[in-house]
């Protein structure tokens, strides 16, 4: 990805001015990607995985029913807040690369299918990307992506008052930001005749955990998760977006 090598060069092509920027910004113009056929390809697996995890909780929905209503409690909709620890990883690592820390907010929705198993479906607002460090300067790379995971939840009982959960299933990240910031100068990715350097569509499997705390008929809720790219951030890099979630969360039941 030339623009990944391009701030690692650091003190050899970067100048503390403008005109360093702007020779950077010239070699990201250069290279355009045309994003058709790889954001059909991963919608293609989005649709397939949302499809297995919507028949699976299908087919576990008929199962609570036969078990009976009472042992299902209803579904809860709420809020969630924390922060991401993100950076990128792949097959070929990239040197000096620091984990940029960031907002994740948003809502989240958790559907009982059984006394075990839950349905939860997030909408998060999910700032990532990474840091690079060359001669004591630190380029940001900020990615900010509207993050949707569809997760499959497993309620292990209950410790004491709490209710401890691990969750795991896809998650589709829409970009919905995206800047480089090098020694005090930003260029944001609308400033490129070319906007698809970094892609629009990213896609991950999401896995973690996390307690639920009763709190009169509401929800409080603290977890921990991570999220490991499956696509690559750009056609020139084997770069893949990884990130660590800590969270809190509120949540209110809906009535059935």
């Amino acid at each position: 990805m030339q623009v990944l090598a391009f701030v690692k060069t650091g003190s050899h092509t970067w100048g503390a001015n403008r005109s360093a920027v702007g020779e950077w910004q010239g070699r990201v113009q250069s290279n355009q990607i045309h994003m058709g056929a790889t954001t059909m390809h991963w919608l293609r697996r989005v649709s397939i995985l949302s499809a297995i995890a919507v028949g699976t909780a299908a087919a576990l929905s008929t199962q609570a029913v036969a078990q009976g209503a009472s042992e299902v409690g209803p579904a809860r909709l709420g809020l969630l807040g924390g922060v991401n620890l993100a950076k990128v990883g792949g097959d070929n690592e990239m040197e000096d690369v620091k984990n940029r820390m960031g907002v994740l907010l948003g809502a989240t929705f958790v559907k009982p299918m059984t006394a075990n198993f839950s349905l939860e479906l997030d909408a998060l607002y999910s700032m990532k990307g990474f840091k690079q460090s060359e001669g004591g300067e630190d380029a940001t790379f900020k990615v900010n992506y509207l993050e949707i995971p569809i997760l499959a939840r497993i309620e292990l009982g209950k410790a004491g008052a709490a209710s401890p959960h691990l969750y795991a299933g896809p998650a589709i990240g829409l970009r919905i930001g995206c800047e480089a910031e090098f020694m005090g100068v930003s260029v944001k990715c609308d400033e490129f005749d070319d906007e698809e350097e970094i892609k629009s569509l990213d896609f991950g499997a999401m896995l973690g955990g996390g307690v639920d705390v009763p709190m009169g008929n509401n929800t409080f809720t603290v977890g921990v998760r991570y999220t490991l790219g499956l696509a690559k951030i750009s056609e020139e890099s084997d770069a893949k977006n990884r990130a660590i979630g800590l969270y809190a969360g509120f949540s209110m039941p809906l009535k059935r």
